[in-house]
């Protein structure tokens, strides 16, 4: 598990419709110009809801909880 006082959170899309996510704080310059480029690149293949998960079985994104 990574402490997130080791991570810096990005915003790949804009302010009103936020897309975060999280990356090491410890990258050289050239190496987080160059993640933070792919990740804007692709970030059309990450789920950013779950609206995004059309014909993903809910059975893998739910959590239940038997009492």
């Amino acid at each position: 598990r990574v402490k997130a006082s080791t991570l810096d959170e990005i915003n790949l899309h804009t302010t009103t419709d936020p897309q975060t996510l999280k990356i090491a704080k410890e990258l050289a310059p050239d190496e987080r110009v160059a993640l933070v480029k792919l990740l804007t690149k692709y970030q059309h293949v990450f789920a950013w809801s779950y609206n995004d998960m059309k014909g993903l079985e809910p059975q893998y994104y739910q959590h239940q909880i038997h009492l």
